[in-house]
């Protein structure tokens, strides 16, 4: 494990100096850098792992961080303190937690926007660089793929989609016209991954509402409907879904199938399309940088069932940094 621990370093250290040194986004091999096109293991590489048992009484002290990428592990702001910031995060990971803990991405970026996150982050200077997950959920809980603990690769998880896809195929029509009615394209190739979500853009918070309202009315509680920020400033996002495919019950099904009791996972976020994470019964975070309307859901619901979030006192990266480090030191707690 020290050795594994060792080489993590070393190759994180050799991803973030090559591309710091040439400027280019391109990915190497997964053996000497990120990941190669066609290739699944996206971020800087790990050694493969037997993911750790967090089942039981965890003697081990681990957790199962699902965490959110843009604007919150992922930090957007200019300068390079977004980069540091990042590169604490994953010393501290790699110290500290990779032996005994589970790396989860809950992302509503798709693969493709997930890879050019990884890849824009390499750009940067100086570089911002994600660690390969040991889980990945895609497209706000419409897929979700594991590592594989022979090989590394990231697998998608069959059974997962199936079921949402079993709901998705009967309202593709209606999804259709919605989409040429309402879509703005100010984010290119939001559709062209097959995951089972549509998304649209539009430029500010009330054309985004006019665009829920009208899919709203069009098919009910058939999809679920996540209105938020996007990645791009100015332009907002809505997506629709099968009812089954959201981040809350991704990440749930992420823990059961892991054997992780709730207790042992943290979450965090920053928009509204983190919201759902708010009744998962897991103990989470909104980084300080959240935005007016994650806060007011998280505070509604801190008073009306005692959900068990904090509001990190630092942006992004530093506050997941933050509440990893308050969760591991306060295990047994009732409340962080």
């Amino acid at each position: 494990m020290m050795r594994q621990r060792a080489v993590a370093a070393a190759s994180l250290a050799s991803v973030g100096a090559a591309a710091a040194a040439t400027g280019r986004s391109s990915c190497s091999s997964a053996s000497g850098g990120t990941a190669t096109t066609g290739d699944r293991n996206w971020g800087a590489p790990r050694p493969p792992k037997t993911l750790p048992a967090l089942g039981g009484a965890n003697a081990g002290g681990g957790v199962l961080l699902l965490s959110d990428l843009d604007g919150t592990l992922y930090s957007h702001a200019p300068g390079a303190e977004g980069a540091r910031s990042l590169a604490r995060f994953n010393r501290h990971w790699l110290k500290a937690e990779d032996e005994r803990s589970i790396l989860c991405y809950n992302t509503a970026r798709n693969m493709k926007d997930y890879r050019d996150l990884v890849a824009a982050g390499l750009a940067k200077d100086p570089p911002s660089v994600l660690l390969v997950p040991d889980v990945l959920c895609t497209g706000g809980g419409t897929a979700v793929q594991f590592r594989d603990p022979a090989t590394g690769a990231l697998e998608p998880d069959v059974g997962w989609s199936a079921r949402v896809e079993a709901e998705w195929a009967p309202v593709l029509p209606e999804i259709g016209e919605w989409l040429a009615a309402f879509d703005e394209g100010h984010i290119d190739d939001l559709n062209t991954e097959p995951d089972a979500r549509a998304a649209l853009t539009v430029w500010g918070p009330a054309k985004a509402a006019l665009a829920r309202d009208a899919l709203r009315a069009k098919l009910g509680d058939r999809v679920t409907i996540v209105v938020m920020e996007s990645w791009v400033a100015g332009a907002w996002m809505v997506t629709a879904s099968p009812p089954t495919a959201t981040k809350r019950n991704v990440a749930v099904y992420v823990a059961e199938k892991l054997g992780v009791r709730h207790a042992d996972c943290l979450w965090a976020g920053d928009t509204e399309g983190d919201e759902s994470m708010l009744d998962s019964g897991m103990r989470g975070v909104c980084v300080r940088n959240a935005t007016p309307g994650l806060l007011a859901a998280m505070r509604d619901k801190v008073q009306r069932v005692g959900a068990d979030v904090m509001h990190a006192s630092g942006h992004s990266t530093t506050g997941v940094h933050e509440a990893l480090q308050i969760h591991q030191h306060s295990r047994g707690a009732a409340r962080f």
